[in-house]
């Protein structure tokens, strides 16, 4: 950034960053190599790729690609030389010159191999699989005692395990990597693959803390929960896209089988993505209800709330690579969601202050829709109608029932907000519909909060009974109409 400030071509420094940051670059290699491919064939190849922010289109002659590597050349022709100088061989004693992988397609290596060996001697073979028949032979030839070669055992590779070790240089966890491949080569779509009983039509996803997130089979009266202070939580079928975000701006989709299979395979996060120190995922949210709408509306817990348009952000999110803001929002990720210009935001910080914003007058650079103080945190966001009835509900179990259009819209950007409950108790959830899901420290617990009164005092309602130790952690997103428990 600061370098394309003073560029005296800035848009080509912003082009190439909008590229990097659009994860474009697995398509940039893939681009560039079906164009290596194109020149063994063609005098000419086109390179083009277009995506948010940037347009690549260019064209290279053969002539043009054989001077770039010319020294990769060269220094094959001078190792073919050492070689032969090292058998004590000269060309003319050579029967047949095979050729292995793409790059000795490519005719100025011909060309080269041609003229030391001759054109008669330079053979067209499978060039991708003649390594594998030539280890196939020798194997056979092995089992059948022409060749004496000696067996490696599992011992040897723990040898080179711990030599390893004492030369510091790290050894690949084939155990992990093991595992990775079989829940990859069993696919997420498999009936049962991820342990859980496909009778069961949703999973709770659980996301925050030391287990980042985990998945469980969901049953309206027998549903354990792991241990954890999670921090979001969503009802979802066992094959649907879920939107995870982490602390650092990470953008990850998985699904509920995914993570499962995971856990079954004992393996984490971590282990199939590099994340870096204290990164924890800290929302999760329906990617199907995100993609439905024209805004991907990110809330964070420093009061800030920005617009990002979903058509742009959804194709880097579904990139091979997963999208990482190189430049994050102020706080982390306390909402992610699906808006259109008709709706309006509420936030509500622990302190139980809260704002209503309408989504078309939050600017795409950024809101700063509240203004949080040195302490204050926002603990729940939502997207409502303005003639809409919410809950706020807070830690220990009390409620308030109020209409959207109570909660004042601010005269301007970063202002405190008003006092939404006059209880103590630190705000935990904010809910929607007439009746919602609510996660607590020991289970999973529906609130009818219908049963609170309508009145716009700050008076709070005891909402839920909750054990001495029990307290409301989140809210739990869920489009399901499911049979209310009485708790």
């Amino acid at each position: 950034t600061d370098i394309a400030q003073s560029a005296q071509k800035r848009y080509q420094i912003e082009a190439l960053m909008s590229l990097v940051s659009g994860n474009y670059g697995l398509k940039m290699f893939d681009m560039v190599e079906q164009a290596k491919r194109t020149l063994s064939e063609k005098r000419g190849a086109e390179l083009l790729l277009e995506g948010p922010g940037f347009k690549v289109r260019d064209f290279v002659t053969r002539t043009e690609f054989e001077r770039m590597i010319g020294a990769e050349i060269r220094a094959i022709d001078e190792h073919i030389e050492g070689v032969m100088a090292e058998s004590g061989l000269n060309p003319s004693q050579i029967d047949a010159v095979i050729r292995t992988g793409g790059s000795s397609q490519i005719p100025v290596f011909y060309e080269m191999l041609a003229r030391k060996f001759g054109a008669e001697k330079v053979q067209t073979v499978d060039t991708f699989s003649s390594v594998t028949s030539g280890l196939g032979i020798i194997a056979h030839g092995i089992e059948k005692g022409e060749i004496a070669a000696r067996p490696f055992t599992p011992n040897d590779l723990q040898q080179h395990t711990d030599s390893a070790h004492k030369s510091n240089v790290p050894p690949i966890n084939l155990d992990v990597l093991q595992r990775r491949i079989v829940m990859e080569e069993r696919g997420a779509g498999e009936q049962g693959s991820g342990g859980a009983d496909d009778r069961q039509s949703l999973a709770l996803v659980l996301a925050g803390g030391e287990k980042m997130v985990t998945a469980v089979p969901f049953d309206e009266s027998e549903t354990v929960l792991p241990d954890g202070s999670w921090v979001g939580a969503v009802l979802a079928d066992f094959d649907e896209q879920l939107l995870l975000i982490t602390t650092h701006y990470r953008f990850l989709l998985m699904t509920p089988r995914q993570m499962m299979e995971l856990q079954q395979m004992k393996l984490a996060l971590t282990d199939m993505h590099h994340f870096v120190k204290q990164e924890t995922v800290c929302a999760v949210s329906r990617w199907a209800d995100i993609t439905a709408k024209s805004k991907l509306l990110l809330v964070t817990s420093q009061g800030v709330a920005r617009p990002y348009p979903t058509h742009i952000l959804r194709e880097n999110i579904e990139a091979p690579v997963p999208l990482r803001f190189d430049h994050p929002l102020d706080g982390i990720v306390v909402a992610a969601l699906g808006a259109d210009a008709a709706d309006t935001l509420v936030m509500a910080t622990r302190d139980r202050r809260g704002v209503r914003w309408p989504v078309k007058q939050l600017r795409l650079s950024g809101t700063q829709a509240i203004n949080c103080g040195e302490t204050d945190r926002v603990a729940a966001a939502a997207l409502v109608s303005d003639e809409a009835e919410l809950a706020l509900v807070t830690k220990d179990g009390y409620g308030r029932r109020l209409r959207a259009d109570w909660i004042p819209i601010p005269p301007k950007p970063n202002q405190k907000g008003k006092a939404l409950i006059a209880r103590r108790g630190e705000l935990a959830a904010i809910l929607t519909e007439e009746q919602g899901w609510l996660l607590d420290s020991a289970r999973l617990v529906r609130a009818e909060y219908g049963r609170l009164s309508l009145e716009e005092s700050t008076k709070s309602q005891k909402l839920l009974k909750l054990g001495e130790a029990e307290r409301i952690l989140c809210g739990v997103i869920s489009n399901y109409q499911l049979p209310i428990t009485n708790y």
